[in-house]
This record gives C-alpha cells, structure tokens and sequence, in this order.
C-alpha cells in the first residue's frame, strides 16, 4: 500500500461508502457533509484569516554613509566540518524532542471499500 503522508482527500475516500450509506436519501444530511467537507478544504488551504505580507526591511537614512564592510574572512575547512559534525552530535541529541514539532508523519494510506457497480 502506498505510504504518504495523508489529507482529507484520502480520509474521504476511505471512508466514503459509510457517509453514502448514512446520508442515504436525506438531501439535507447530503448538503451538511458536503458543507463540512468544503469548511475543512477551505481551512487547509487558508489556515489563517490574516493574509501573509512579506516583510522587506528599508535601508536606514543613513545607510550611504557608512563606511563598506570588510571583506568576509577565508574559512578553515576543518574549522567548518568540526562544528557541522558537533552540531549534528547535538541535534542527535535532542531529537526526540522535536518530534511533536514536525509536520505530518507518511503513513499507510487507508484504503477505501472495494465497491462493484
């Protein structure tokens, strides 16, 4: 089976013949999913109500009169790999507490019924 992370879309289908089958005839239980299912659809697109604007800093007044930055210095690529690997000691460290932190885990994709019309 496929292994992923899921949506709505796959927790729909999975699940879609036990909402047909309780919707049944009733044209009103029908509409109230589907508004439901449109509501969640809309929240994951648009989790927030504010709209993103970037932020872009504007150089100060006095910015072209300072003096140039000196130029950047030569690294010791020993230097460079020595604080990459203490860093990745660390972060193996503390990595159990950033699980709660990730996004969301691949799972098995829950399969739907197998319907034959």
């Amino acid at each position: 089976p496929p292994y992923r992370p899921c949506d709505i879309f796959d927790e729909l289908v999975s699940g879609i013949h036990n909402v047909m089958r309780e919707e049944g005839p009733d044209n009103k239980r029908v509409m109230k999913n589907v508004h439901e299912l449109a509501r969640q659809l809309y929240l994951n697109e648009n989790p927030s109500p504010q709209p993103y604007v970037e932020k872009i800093p504007k150089a100060s007044e006095a910015s072209h009169s300072r003096l140039p930055q000196p130029q950047f210095p030569v690294l010791s690529e020993f230097l460079v790999q020595q604080v990459i690997e203490d860093a990745q000691a660390k972060r193996a460290l503390t990595a159990p507490k950033m699980t709660s932190l990730r996004v969301q885990q691949p799972r098995i994709v829950p399969c739907g019924d197998s319907r034959k019309d």
